[in-house]
């Protein structure tokens, strides 16, 4: 009993590894003596194994005569008999597939191939070539793809068509092509940019973005945006930049075989220079009446690198003005802010129009303090 399950589990095991013999990327010619001779050929998809790999076949047989190229009478060639539906799956393609060629030793004959990328559970659309009016033509199918990994050629024609010399050459994946956009809105410490992938490389770009640094010739080891898979352009917004600082910038796309870098560019961020700012620009209060108070109305106030990094910021109206922190309540004809780490706000004021006089009241709110120009 023992020996007996021994030996069904050692056959199984045969039969398993026969099937998963891929392809050696060499010249078919259905010579060898493993393939079927009897006609029309195997009524279930079967399996065949060859020096060069596994081949499935249905519906087809190896024969001499009108099909093999050349026809030299010994040379032999697989045949598939008319409204048969009968076809070839070459064995799995671990390198993918660059070119398709093949013969047939009859003319004018429509041969359809299908392509699968998950190892022929599901087929690409039916394609089809014709093999020309002149015997023994070269069929050649231009693929370039890294990731098919099996191919049908078929014949769904009402006439008898023949395949000999089968040749599937590799594909050999290379990193994306990419090009990198220039550099726009640049601030102190953000830019935007970004780039195109204009090919994959034979296989599917699984990440993209911009690297940069601050030297020549950044990588993804460097500081980098993701943004998104696949062809096409993207924009990557740059972050976390120092003012006043010089950036080099390259687009990257990554497929299986690794990592590719457009061209390079650069940019320059502004130098920090102590900066107050309020805004909105401009307040209109119209016409209030002389010991009366105006609308509240407010404005925002911040500061960015100001110098010294601890210290404080003095806001005072013209005449006529009066400003608090608080709405509704506490104010006066200045204000005094303090800030650290060299950033002040953003901080909302209120102000309101109190005209002691008759007469206009345009002028300008005064910040100074923390080294920015008043």
């Amino acid at each position: 009993m023992k020996s007996f399950l021994l030996t069904l589990v050692c056959t199984f095991g045969i039969l398993f590894i026969g099937y998963a013999q891929p392809y050696n990327y060499t010249l078919e010619g259905f010579d060898n003596a493993i393939f079927p001779t009897a006609t029309p050929g195997p009524a279930v998809e079967t399996q065949y194994i060859s020096p060069t790999g596994a081949w499935a076949i249905f519906k087809g047989y190896t024969v001499t005569g009108t099909d093999p190229c050349p026809n030299d009478g010994t040379n032999r060639a697989l045949r598939f008999l008319a409204n048969n539906a009968g076809y070839v799956i070459t064995p799995t393609l671990l390198q993918g597939a660059a070119t398709l060629t093949f013969n047939t030793g009859r003319t004018n004959r429509n041969i359809t191939y299908y392509t699968s990328t998950d190892n022929g559970t599901t087929w690409s659309a039916a394609n089809i070539v014709n093999s020309g009016a002149t015997a023994c033509n070269t069929i050649t199918v231009t693929l370039n793809s890294g990731v098919i990994n099996k191919i049908k050629i078929a014949n769904l024609l009402a006439n008898d068509v023949g395949i000999d010399n089968v040749l599937i050459t590799s594909f050999t994946i290379v990193p994306p092509l990419v090009t990198t956009t220039a550099a726009s809105s640049i601030t102190f410490t953000t830019a935007v940019s970004g780039g195109n992938v204009s090919s994959d490389g034979g296989a599917p770009v699984t990440a993209r973005g911009v690297c940069w640094s601050t030297s020549a010739n950044p990588t993804i080891a460097n500081s980098l945006t993701s943004n998104g898979t696949g062809l096409g352009s993207f924009i990557s917004n740059l972050t976390g930049l120092s003012p006043g600082t010089t950036y080099y910038v390259r687009a990257y796309a990554t497929n299986q075989s690794g990592t590719g870098y457009g061209n390079e560019i650069t940019f320059t961020t502004p130098v920090a220079t102590p900066t107050l700012t309020a805004t909105p620009s401009s307040l209109a209060f119209g016409i209030v009446y002389q010991g009366a108070f105006s609308t509240e109305q407010s404005f925002t106030v911040t500061g960015v690198y100001l110098s010294p990094a601890t210290g404080s910021v003095t806001i005072t109206p013209p005449p006529g003005y009066i400003i608090s922190l608080s709405s509704g309540s506490g104010y006066s004809s200045s204000l005094t802010l303090p800030y650290t780490g060299g950033t002040l706000g953003p901080i909302i004021i209120y102000i309101r129009f109190a005209p002691p006089n008759y007469g206009n009241y345009d002028s300008n709110i005064a910040l100074a303090g923390g080294g920015a120009p008043s």
